[in-house]
């Protein structure tokens, strides 16, 4: 998984910049990313390896 850092310069060497897309408001997301993920799994009955 992408650092908070990573994210951000991916984003942004894409074109995707500004406030919403900053480290600081990344790395939260990131790390709520697998429990969400899971969630998103059990509702739709899929099985992915991570």
């Amino acid at each position: 998984m992408p650092t908070p850092d990573e994210l951000s310069n991916t984003l942004a060497s894409r074109g995707i910049a500004g406030a919403p897309y900053t480290p600081e408001k990344i790395a939260p997301l990131l790390a709520d990313f697998p429990r969400r993920r899971a969630a998103v799994d059990a509702q739709t009955g899929a099985h992915r390896s991570a």
